[in-house]
């Protein structure tokens, strides 16, 4: 079986991610990055609600494809660092909605990453798991 999500906006780079854990308030124990986590996955969560995404034990291959806005100054942030903040998120997404139950060796299986720079940022994710004949998703695309 094949899910596909669309996600349409940017979400945190791996050294955003980094950056706000380290600016951790002393006294409250408050992280800025704590916020940031709960809007995105909320966020992410609505999109895997409007693509209904269905429970499955195991999202056995995973392709991430990765919209890159071209910025005016600058260039772009590593892939590396876009595509490991970016499927954190997803992941724990997946596991708050309930798609699957654990971010775990057991539930995730590998993945695959392609980008492209366009006019907007986002990620479209195909999650290809075992169907009920006992078939991966991605192994059929790839005989026919």
């Amino acid at each position: 079986m094949i899910q596909i999500v669309d996600i349409p906006f940017k979400l945190p780079t791996m050294n955003e991610i980094i950056r706000l854990q380290s600016r951790m308030d002393r006294r409250s124990g408050h992280n800025a990055w704590n916020d940031l986590k709960k809007e995105t996955e909320r966020k992410i969560c609505f999109c895997l609600a409007r693509a209904k995404i269905k429970r499955v034990r195991r999202i056995d291959f995973f392709v991430y494809k990765w919209h890159c806005a071209k910025p005016k100054r600058g260039g772009l942030p590593d892939k590396s660092n876009i595509a490991g903040g970016g499927r954190k998120v997803i992941e724990d997404a997946l596991v708050n909605y309930g798609a699957i139950a654990n971010d775990g060796w057991k539930e995730i299986g590998d993945w695959k990453d392609e980008f492209w720079v366009t006019d907007h940022w986002g990620v479209i994710v195909e999650m290809h798991s075992e169907d009920s004949q006992g078939k991966i998703g991605f192994e059929e695309k790839e005989k026919k």
